[in-house]
């Protein structure tokens, strides 16, 4: 079903006339097709029910995603639409985690995700350099997140980094000066 829903949509149109028209216009992604594909469903896949998400699968979001790949779609699906909800997904229940994957699976917010330090693989047990500092009621980073996506057209991301010298994520507004 998400396949044929995937086909259907990105047929409709030319994605590589998409691309060519997005590339002249400076770069990023189309917000009002970000809108419709999740009026489909595409990014309330791995988002539980009860946050307005479907509660299903990576079977699904494979899908979905083949057909991204095979129509060339511009805009980030896999890198705003499914890594940043499904790692949500999995973090214990908060506000801010729950109004995060509501706004998301709705297509409200587009976000992604900072893990990356290094330029060579992601290497499991590599602990985060990237740290926070509580500055009043805000919270600074300072550090390098290598290989952020989406960049342009995000309205944040979500970051890995240490607190106190332990393991923490901080969600960070487009707006705010990277470290």
């Amino acid at each position: 079903m998400f396949r044929d829903s995937a086909a259907g949509y990105l047929g409709a149109t030319d994605q590589r006339q998409r691309v060519r028209a997005l590339e002249e216009q400076g770069g990023g992604f189309d917000r009002a097709a970000w809108k419709q594909m999740a009026e489909l469903g595409w990014m309330a896949i791995l988002v539980p029910e009860d946050l307005g998400g479907l509660a299903l699968g990576m079977s699904e979001v494979a899908a979905i995603a083949e057909e991204v790949g095979r129509q060339l779609l511009p805009e980030p699906y896999v890198d705003a639409g499914v890594f940043p909800l499904a790692l949500l997904a999995r973090l214990p229940a908060s506000r801010l985690r729950d109004a995060l994957l509501s706004r998301m699976a709705a297509g409200d917010v587009v976000a992604g995700v900072a893990l990356q330090e290094h330029a060579g693989p992601i290497e499991s047990g590599t602990v985060a350099t990237v740290v926070t500092a509580r500055d009043g009621d805000r919270v600074r980073l300072r550090g390098l997140k290598r290989f952020v996506r989406p960049g342009p057209g995000a309205d944040g991301w979500i970051v890995s980094a240490l607190c106190d010298g332990r393991p923490t994520g901080c969600s960070g507004s487009a707006h705010r000066r990277q470290a």
